[in-house]
């Protein structure tokens, strides 16, 4: 039914890397739902304390008019497929950049993957 449709934004999140990554195409993936999540989150929290100032009433239902949707169960702003794209291409060319960079041995435990979330979450 609509299920596909409904879920379109973490499609297309899955999606992008898959094709785009140059490199093990699984952990650009899970790097990019890790990343689309977080800032789905970090979007949520920023709605729910200062959704008013920006025009945005947090307490209404998802869906609608009220400009919120839910997104894999955070209640988040609607930013469509074009958000999703946004932030899988961000995470694609961090993944294709930084991946195998080599970190100094204390910061070892940060390489590959956590080390390209962690720059994800701060672009």
């Amino acid at each position: 039914s609509w299920t596909v449709f409904n879920n379109m934004e973490l499609l297309f999140v899955i999606g992008l890397p898959i094709g785009l990554a140059k490199t093990a195409n699984a952990r650009a993936v899970m790097e990019a739902v890790v990343t689309y999540l977080t800032f789905n989150y970090f979007i949520s929290t920023m709605l729910q304390l200062f959704g008013s100032s920006f025009g945005v009433n947090f307490k209404q239902a998802a869906g609608g008019e009220s400009g919120l949707k839910l997104i894999a169960g955070i209640k988040t702003l609607d930013t469509g497929i074009i958000g999703a794209i946004f932030i899988s291409a961000i995470v694609v060319y961090l993944h294709n950049r930084y991946f195998e960079k080599k970190l100094p041995d204390f910061l070892g435990i940060f390489q590959g993957s956590s080390y390209v979330v962690v720059l994800g979450f701060f672009a």
